[in-house]
């Protein structure tokens, strides 16, 4: 028996990663979601939202955030805590109040953002053809890593919001932006 515990300590020292998982499967309960298109993201918290082959949502077991589904929309109120988003595909994000969204890996034809109030939404690693942006009340949105050649964007940035853009080659840009709103690129 001790044989066999000083060993199991032994995989445990080498492989920490099984410790972690396990751990995190003990603090976060996944819901399952039905498939949806749109997502409507309130409250004050951070939500990272992945690719996926199906729909839930992950959350920690202390947390006080909220998800109800009406139609084809996703309504997902976050406290500070964060949660996880995991989804198939998604056409459309309406962020309100001072949320952080991390959006990574997806592809679509056609994305349309609608942000106000101080959120901030971060994507990476996107494939789409046509993205459309609506943009207010000091929110900011950043593209890193836009993989699909000729893009088509158009932004309207209002209200002293901010949106960058890593690199525009191969996009078509249409900006309609206040003096007071920032559009940035790398390129």
């Amino acid at each position: 028996m001790f044989t066999a515990k000083a060993k199991m300590n032994e995989i445990l020292k080498e492989h920490p990663e099984f410790i972690e998982k396990d751990s995190k499967n003990k603090n976060y309960k996944t819901v399952q979601l039905e498939s949806f298109h749109t997502i409507v993201v309130n409250g004050e918290g951070h939500l990272q939202i992945e690719k996926s082959e199906g729909w839930s949502f992950d959350q920690r077991l202390d947390a006080n955030n909220k998800i109800e589904m009406k139609n084809d929309t996703l309504f997902v109120t976050v406290s500070g805590n964060d949660c996880n988003l995991n989804i198939n595909q998604l056409k459309n994000i309406v962020l309100n109040d001072s949320v952080w969204v991390e959006l990574s890996d997806f592809e679509t034809d056609s994305f349309t953002i609608f942000s106000r109030n101080e959120s901030r939404l971060e994507i990476n690693d996107v494939k789409v053809k046509y993205i459309g942006l609506k943009s207010f009340d000091h929110s900011k949105i950043e593209f890193n890593g836009m993989n699909e050649q000729n893009t088509k964007a158009e932004f309207n940035i209002k209200n002293f919001s901010q949106v960058y853009v890593e690199n525009t080659g191969g996009m078509t840009l249409t900006i309609v932006k206040d003096p007071d709103a920032k559009f940035e690129s790398d390129r």
